[in-house]
């Protein structure tokens, strides 16, 4: 019985089957306003790339090498933004760091504004420091533990965290921080709109060391006269905290770091200018909640726990969060610990809402953890109903201080939601965007509690992007080929800018999608050139895509994903293709296509391209490029050549995008090839 089921492989196998001849499988960032695509060469049986341009030199490249596998792309993403100098600077940061530092290093890096990584003020050392200073302080703190997972001299997914230890319920358990939020709330040297640098202590200027000094070794190891060493404090703690509501006293480092805040700031009238940098803050030993929001997010990180800030602009207060297992209010003016007075806060105002703030500039709305909300929900579209990206949508209501209550950008889908507060008067809203404004206009009356509100506003452009048509089979369709595609859409790059500190953010937090269609050389070369087109496989706004097309025609076919419909959003994709080909029985064996005189690689192409080309004997050769009106662009080749294979690279410098024919001529033939060029 064996025998015969391996006597029916191998007849089997002389039948027709499909053979894999080329596969491709890449990550790639598609901006706004732009596309990959994929296409088969049939002359080489081989698959061609045409990504959008990385921005992104060798060297950085390089270093995203040897960052961790989990930061590759928001490292090369934040690369892409900085330009040549920046990036070689920062690139050999990274790769001249070691074990354990590198990969803190390269996430500061990877996750700081490019306005802070070029700022005349900013000292790029404070980031070698800061890494050190984790380790460091880790050594003499006995209730966290930093834990690191691999190594850079390794690669691949290696990281780092803390393992902290709790006391709750009469049991004492130890817990590990999850990934993000290590590096996002310890690791990250800015908290908030303050500049991450050396500071001289009296002025609050940065300055080089050793007058300038860092938070995380100067409120760690520095003690003014008359007031306790940090380090010294917190000897001999052994757990984050004891899981006590409101206490400071016998509730672990956490209650023991309120004490020492309140003791070397304690409440009084802010000294002026008013800076919310930690080394200055600690020097003048005086502040309201402001200055004791931003002293304390320092001094918690400087002993590695998580903080953040938040923020209630027209609540008129500011406040911090500790995260253990969740974000827990924390108040050190008056003790607070998990207690959320706000509802009722000053003079009896409901709290309209409140937001946290990240280093590189994102906030987001937390409103929930402290009062009754309501849900507003937007949705910003353009005049012609498609949705826009990238749109800041501004909060508002009645109160006093601050600009606004919160603001928010808008994802792929042109949707942002808030969690507001309750019994508020009246909240506004206002949407500022490329592709239109819309002033502050009243969206809601009287918030009441678990409402859900929407705000549909329209701007006056218009986002244009491709809509292909449906094409339809020819009457004899061919299956010499065909392709096996899967995408995976792994995140949305959505940026916005910082009203505050102006530093321009990436976030990855959201769900992405991207446009998908298969078209001919024909139809690409009118897709190109912004005419009508018809394409196979439409899928509009796709997150994952699994599927296979047989190409009907003997002639190139085009894999398109289109980022055209956003105007800020980036969309990050993982792609596989595969090419194979019809591989006939014994008796229908079909003799094996030959190329042609003129190879032309990559087609459709970025900037250069490469056209080789063979002469059998010498001979005359020329090459000369012509745009579609038929008028000369370039002589690539015009002179004679001994026998040989040859290849010449175009660089096709400014020349706009759109159709080219390149003319080939030898002594012995002559063709015309069509050549795409894309943005």
């Amino acid at each position: 019985m064996k025998w015969l089921m391996m006597l029916g492989l191998t007849i089997g196998s002389l039948w027709a089957q499909w053979q894999v001849k080329d596969s491709v499988c890449f990550t790639v960032r598609v901006p706004a306003l732009d596309n990959c695509c994929i296409y088969c060469d049939y002359a080489a049986e081989s698959l061609c790339i045409v990504k959008p341009p990385s921005d992104v030199i060798q060297v950085a490249q390089d270093a995203v090498a040897y960052a961790p596998d989990w930061l590759k792309i928001e490292l090369e993403d934040n690369f892409s933004r900085l330009d040549s100098m920046y990036q070689d600077f920062y690139a050999n940061m990274i790769l001249n760091e070691q074990d354990p530092y590198v990969d803190e290093v390269a996430f500061c890096i990877a996750h700081l504004a490019p306005q802070t990584l070029t700022n005349s003020g900013f000292y790029p050392s404070v980031l070698l420091e800061n890494a050190e200073y984790l380790y460091r302080n880790d050594s003499v703190l006995e209730y966290v533990t930093i834990i690191d997972s691999g190594s850079a001299s390794v690669g691949g997914n290696y990281f780092s965290t803390t393992q902290y230890r709790i006391f709750e319920n009469g049991d004492t358990t130890d817990y590990l921080m999850p990934r993000d939020i290590y590096y996002g709330f310890i690791v990250h040297p800015k908290l908030q709109e303050e500049l991450p640098t050396y500071i001289d202590p009296a002025s609050g200027s940065p300055t080089a060391p050793p007058t300038g000094k860092f938070w995380r070794n100067y409120l760690f190891n520095h003690a003014d006269a008359g007031y306790p060493l940090l380090r010294d404090t917190l000897v001999g703690f052994e757990t984050l905290w004891n899981c006590i509501q409101n206490n400071p006293d016998s509730n672990g480092a956490l209650g023991r770091l309120t004490r020492w805040i309140n003791t070397v700031q304690p409440w009084g009238s802010p000294h002026y200018p008013r800076l919310p940098q930690p080394v200055y803050q600690y020097h003048w030993h005086t502040g309201t909640c402001s200055e004791h929001g931003w002293f304390a997010d320092g001094a918690a990180r400087t002993v590695l726990i998580p903080v953040t800030l938040a923020v209630a602009y027209r609540y008129n207060h500011k406040w911090n969060e500790f995260y253990e297992r969740r974000w827990i209010q924390w108040e050190t003016i008056n003790g607070w610990i998990d207690y959320y007075p706000y509802d009722h806060w000053g003079s009896g105002d409901n709290i309209p809402g409140c937001f946290n703030w990240r280093g590189d500039g994102y906030i987001w709305t937390m409103t929930e953890r402290y009062t009754l909300i309501c849900t507003l929900k937007i949705h910003v579209s353009d005049v012609q109903g498609n949705p826009v990206d990238g749109a800041k949508v501004t909060i508002n209501s009645p109160g006093s201080p601050g600009p606004w209550v919160t603001v928010g950008w808008t994802t792929s889908t042109g949707d942002c939601q808030f969690l507001l507060g309750d019994s508020v008067s009246y909240f506004t809203g206002e949407v500022q965007s490329s592709v239109g404004n819309v002033s502050a206009t009243t969206i809601i009356n009287n918030s009441h509690p678990n409402e859900t509100y929407y705000w549909n506003p329209i701007l006056s452009g218009t986002v244009t992007q491709p809509d292909p048509l449906p094409d339809s089979l020819p009457a004899n369709p061919l299956d010499d080929y065909k392709f096996e595609y899967t995408v995976e859409v792994l995140d949305e790059i959505l940026y916005g800018t910082n009203p505050i500190d102006g530093n321009t953010f990436s976030d990855f937090s959201h769900p992405g999608n991207i446009d998908f269609f298969i078209c001919d050389e024909t139809n690409f070369a009118a897709y190109v050139a912004g005419d009508s087109f018809y394409a196979f496989h439409i899928i509009d706004d796709a997150a994952s895509l699994d599927s296979s097309f047989t190409l009907p025609a003997d002639e190139c076919w085009y894999l398109v994903l289109s980022n055209e419909d956003q105007v800020v959003n980036k969309t990050v994709a993982r792609i596989t293709v595969k090419l194979l080909a019809y591989t006939p029985g014994i008796a229908e064996a079909a003799p094996k296509r030959q190329p042609g005189g003129l190879q032309i690689a990559p087609n459709p192409a970025n900037r250069e391209v490469r056209l080789t080309y063979g002469l059998p004997k010498k001979g005359r050769i020329c090459i000369k490029a012509y745009d579609s009106q038929g008028r000369l662009v370039k002589t690539l080749v015009d002179n004679s050549k001994e026998k040989g294979i040859y290849t010449v690279t175009w660089d096709r410098q400014d020349l706009p995008s759109g159709v080219y024919f390149l003319q080939f001529e030898t002594d012995a033939r002559s063709s015309v090839t069509k050549v795409i060029l894309l943005k």
